[in-house]
């Protein structure tokens, strides 16, 4: 056998092959595969993603806004024609020299019956009827028809007396973008152009009054400037040189204590403050049913001679027993006070 002599630097030497580990597997398994975290494709993706999401929620929320607005408009726009409707129904013109129309309160009661009078300021084209009912929430949100309605309605305060007898009788309406119900008020003072002179009229089932306002002004709603009622003297007194002196505007009437006042008040368009106007009475009528017609029967002539000479007499006791009457010495005026019979057909007038 022989042997070749080989140098130590031909010699290769081979290593063992090393075993391969659990992280290089992995690593040469998923050596094609990008982390997410580092793939611009699915950071593409997750962005896309998220702007569909905003999309949708605009969507949805301008779907909701629209149906809202919507919803207001034909609101308005119904409300509009229902009201314009209703005054051609129940106001008529009258004869009356200072109160010019007459309303149809049966009509108006068939739809509500908490109708209690109805108000007209022709200058600021205001023309509502005016509810009442056992809180001063409840016709904030309510319509004529006691629906629900953004608009609301014409109040008299609750603890007011429906019949305008209280020394102040506070009414409220909202103060509207569409200019509807109480707004014309909050405007008038806003662009200072109110005229020297408002009148206000109030008609009720009873009564046909004037009002002429005397005090306009805005204010916090914690002051007490809205007292309803005021039905003794010296409060009262005091109250009308209260509101005298608040007054932003001169007017050219000056209040008395004894006529009764109306205040009016709306919010102004943020919500923080109210408009209130304060009217003192300078007109009032009570109206009586007509007379009924009795059927006409032909008098005997024993008849006749009986009733000639009792005519006199009779008649003296129907008027002393049918109406009572109250002069006022002062103003030279005849009206017939609250105690009147129910039946009484006449009626006079205070100027």
């Amino acid at each position: 056998m022989r042997y070749t002599r080989v140098k130590k630097s031909q010699i290769q030497t081979q290593e063992p092959p090393k075993k391969a580990s659990t992280k290089d597997t992995k690593s040469h398994k998923y050596a094609t595969h990008v982390p997410k975290n580092t793939s611009p494709y699915s950071t593409s993706r997750t962005k896309s993603k998220l702007v569909n999401i905003f999309l949708i929620i605009f969507v949805i929320i301008f779907i909701i806004t629209a149906y809202k607005i919507g919803q207001w408009a034909y609101s308005n726009i119904k409300e509009g024609k229902e009201h314009e409707k209703l005054i051609d129904e129940v106001i008529k013109q009258s004869d009356d020299e200072n109160v010019k129309i007459d309303v149809d309160f049966a009509k108006l009661k068939e739809t509500n019956p908490d109708v209690v009078a109805w108000i007209r300021i022709e200058s600021l084209g205001i023309d509502y009827p005016v509810l009442q009912t056992t809180d001063n929430e409840y016709y904030l949100k309510k319509d004529l028809n006691k629906e629900d309605s953004t608009c609301g309605s014409i109040f008299m305060d609750y603890q007011n007396n429906k019949n305008f007898t209280d020394n102040n009788t506070v009414i409220f309406g909202h103060n509207l973008t569409t200019g509807k119900m109480f707004a014309p008020l909050y405007d008038a003072i806003k662009d200072g152009t109110q005229p020297g002179q408002i009148e206000i009229t109030i008609i009720t089932e009873q009564r046909k009054m004037k009002y002429q306002v005397f005090s306009s002004y805005t204010e916090k709603p914690n002051v007490q400037s809205i007292i309803p009622g005021l039905n003794e003297l010296k409060s009262y007194e005091n109250f009308i040189n209260t509101v005298k002196q608040k007054t932003t505007t001169t007017y050219d009437i000056e209040p008395r204590s004894d006529k009764k006042m109306i205040t009016l008040s709306t919010c102004d368009t943020s919500g923080r403050k109210r408009a209130v106007f304060h009217a003192i009475c300078i007109y009032e009528a009570l109206v009586a049913a007509p007379i009924p017609e009795a059927p006409v029967e032909t008098p005997t002539p024993e008849a006749q001679s009986e009733s000639s000479n009792n005519n006199t007499s009779d008649e003296d006791e129907d008027v002393n027993t049918n109406t009572t009457s109250v002069y006022d010495e002062n103003e030279d005026e005849q009206y017939y006070s609250d105690d009147e019979d129910e039946d009484s057909t006449t009626a006079d007038y205070l100027y």
